[in-house]
């Protein structure tokens, strides 16, 4: 009975307030399954691409999502500027759920980059259609636009133009949202495959207007690369160093394989900059817990008196 009772909640909320099932959507009480039937048959989209994100179905997912991105930008190109308004916030939160589905299945699938091509295929005809329909804004001859379009405005030549209004707005959000795709993009796909599938797929088109979209990419693998080499570096410098304590305390007849003290039986941290007392018999210490006379090894002072070590530090 309650069960049903939900269920017909939902269905009256297909019906009736289709902006309001999301809400209800999220409630894991709310049988998934049914609840995704039931907001296919009334086209309650929005929800049905957030349940089949729920239910593990990715790529159905995101197949949803880039189809309401696709909706709200035919909006974009409406001419009434408060309906432009209205879709463009519809347009930022699919969006961003459409990012969550590529990384959710970025964490699952690992390396599937089929996902994040699909949504930088939408971007990239997107932004193409804008090129086209509004190239005073963002055409081939505004070539430092994308650069500029984070800030609002346009330079071109010795001007600057301002992006005002809705379709300034759009222009705006669109490019924000390459940033975004081309920042994380990046961390889950090979550039290499990224450039075989750039030029694969839409290497017949005028690429000039994407060019900063590529150019965020670039920037950002390079960025990555130099970072990864920089670490690996100071990984290397840090081994190195452990290398050269451990053949010192191998010398000095430590144990590194059991390198606890020798008093409280706690594990010295070698590598952390830990401090410690060893003696030539081998034993370790940490110097709070030796005695008053820290220049005598105590196990060996009170277990073996023919070999009282003196204390190296």
């Amino acid at each position: 009975m309650y069960r049903d009772l939900l269920l017909l909640n939902i269905r009256l909320l297909c019906q009736y307030r289709k902006d309001e099932v999301i809400k209800y959507a999220k409630k894991k009480y709310y049988p998934l399954q049914d609840c995704l039937e039931i907001c296919k048959k009334y086209h309650a989209d929005f929800a049905a691409a957030y349940l089949l994100q729920r239910s593990g179905a990715y790529a159905d997912s995101i197949h949803a999502y880039i189809g309401l991105l696709e909706s709200a930008a035919d909006k974009f190109f409406a001419g009434d500027k408060d309906r432009i308004t209205a879709s463009l916030d519809e347009y930022r939160t699919t969006y961003a759920q459409a990012l969550k589905v590529c990384l959710k299945n970025a964490v699952v699938a690992g390396k599937d980059r089929e996902l994040w091509f699909l949504l930088l295929d939408h971007l990239y005809e997107l932004w193409k259609r804008l090129c086209r329909i509004h190239p005073e804004t963002v055409g081939e001859k505004n070539a430092e636009t994308a650069a500029m379009m984070a800030g609002g405005r346009v330079r071109h030549g010795q001007r600057t133009l301002l992006a005002a209004g809705p379709v300034g707005a759009v222009v705006k959000s669109v490019y924000e949202c390459i940033q975004t795709l081309s920042s994380t993009l990046m961390q889950y796909v090979s550039f290499d495959d990224l450039i075989l599938h750039i030029i694969s797929r839409h290497g017949e088109l005028e690429m000039e207007n994407f060019k900063a979209m590529l150019g965020a990419m670039v920037a950002s693998y390079l960025y990555q690369q130099k970072i990864f080499d920089l670490a690996r570096l100071i990984l290397s410098k840090s081994l190195k160093d452990q290398l050269h304590l451990l053949v010192a305390l191998t010398h000095k007849g430590v144990s590194v394989d059991t390198c606890v003290c020798t008093k409280c039986g706690q594990r010295v941290n070698l590598g952390e900059g830990e401090e410690f007392m060893t003696f030539p018999c081998g034993h370790i210490y940490h110097p709070l817990c030796l005695r008053a006379a820290p220049k005598v090894c105590e196990f060996c002072f009170f277990h073996n008196p023919s070999n009282r070590s003196i204390a190296q530090t």
